[in-house]
């Protein structure tokens, strides 16, 4: 009888934790649908196959976030910016920002998203984009899904993606190899893991313009 009613209490506060989570997924949609739209008029997207031969372009590029944004960076009273900003990267280019902590690197790649504010800037995109954060997203699912996201699957590109990515000794050491599922958030998989992963998927997209954030910063150094 006292094993019965232990075992009816414990439901009842998992289905308490449930309802908890459950009104804090409620909250977090209700507010991301309540945002308001961000203005990306500023960014000018072209196709690939344009004869311009740039890919990436900013000119005269003046950004800022807002006060109010989660990610806001602000020292003291004043709310972190980049200003007079002039870039350009030709089709087959690799280029590369470097600086300081805190200079404004995440900064100038959320800006070519168009997840800053702009005044009087003018960005150009030539062609698809590709982005890995420094954050590896992944999704619980299995290795292959989490690459493929949603895409056909090609052997040949998939495995050339998978020695790029340096993730077939990982795979050897699943137990269903890319079958597996990761969990969520990825709790199964090491950090470098979860960034390489990311990394697989990101290349496997074949986009014209990739955009990787400190994607390496979780790798070890070997």
């Amino acid at each position: 009888m006292l094993f019965h009613r232990y075992m009816g209490l414990h439901k009842i506060m998992n289905k308490a934790n449930s309802i908890g989570d459950i009104d804090l997924s409620i909250a977090k949609i209700e507010e991301y649908l309540c945002n308001q739209e961000k203005d990306r008029s500023y960014i000018a997207r072209g196709d690939n196959g344009c004869s311009s031969e740039i890919a990436v372009s900013v000119k005269s590029g003046n950004f800022y976030w807002d006060r109010e944004e989660e990610n806001n960076a602000i020292i003291g009273k004043i709310t972190f910016s980049l200003r007079d900003i002039s870039l350009s990267v030709r089709k087959g280019e690799f280029a590369i920002f470097i600086g300081k902590f805190g200079s404004g690197k995440s900064s100038v790649i959320n800006a070519l998203l168009g997840e800053m504010n702009s005044e009087s800037s003018n960005i150009t995109l030539n062609g698809s984009i590709a982005y890995a954060n420094q954050v590896p997203w992944v999704i619980n699912d299995t290795v292959r899904n989490n690459i493929l996201f949603g895409r056909p699957y090609d052997e040949k590109k998939y495995r050339e993606t998978l020695h790029f990515s340096h993730l077939e000794a990982d795979l050897l050491l699943f137990g269903n190899g890319d079958s597996t599922v990761i969990g969520e958030r990825g709790s199964t998989l090491s950090g470098g893991q979860r960034a390489r992963i990311s990394l697989a998927r990101t290349l496997y997209s074949e986009a014209d313009i990739y955009i990787l954030d400190d994607v390496l910063s979780a790798l070890d150094a070997h």
